[in-house]
């Protein structure tokens, strides 16, 4: 006769759910990780630090309401135009309402990155689109401290060009804050 005992053990490698008031707060980003496919193929690979030219940060309040900001200056900003370099600046902004269920997070727009003002993907003007089409997008919570929150999101969407050339972009993107 055989008998067996089988035992669960709680805790075992499994990260435990986010707690939805931890991520009330103003966070800094940190760092972002940025790839772009588009047909299946890995275009873009890069990652962000923030620096005195690259500035985000994210506030959520505990109404379930957020907004984020960011702005980037490429060039190092310390020549004139006259001297032959070259400064971009741009910013991005968003804002809504959010929900954090386990550690799918839901959010009724998406999150100003560094890419998203400094980086606009691998469309080039020859292929300037004349429709996007949204597929899906989806935001997770990977890390979430007193002090730490990552959130890895991805958005896939087509784009078809004047030449009426349709292609699926897929874009994700790591961010890194802390408090």
């Amino acid at each position: 006769m055989l008998c067996g005992i089988s035992a669960c053990q709680n805790g075992g490698g499994v990260n435990p759910i986010p707690k939805a008031g931890l991520i009330v707060g103003k966070w800094n980003l940190q760092q972002e990780k940025f790839m772009q496919y588009i047909d299946g193929i890995k275009k873009v690979d890069t990652s962000y630090t923030t620096s005195s030219l690259n500035i985000n940060r994210a506030q959520f309040n505990s109404d379930g309401t957020y907004n984020c900001a960011s702005h980037s200056i490429s060039g190092d900003g310390s020549s004139s135009l006259a001297g032959g370099t070259i400064v971009v600046a741009s910013q991005d902004s968003t804002y809504g309402t959010y929900t954090l269920n386990g550690s799918a997070l839901n959010l009724s727009s998406t999150l100003a990155g560094f890419s998203n003002a400094a980086f606009f993907g691998s469309i080039t003007a020859s292929t300037i689109s004349t429709t996007n089409v949204f597929v899906s997008r989806s935001f997770q919570v990977t890390e979430l401290t007193s002090s730490k929150l990552t959130i890895h999101l991805e958005l896939i969407y087509t784009n078809t060009n004047t030449s009426a050339v349709t292609q699926t972009f897929k874009d994700e993107e790591d961010l890194y804050y802390s408090k």
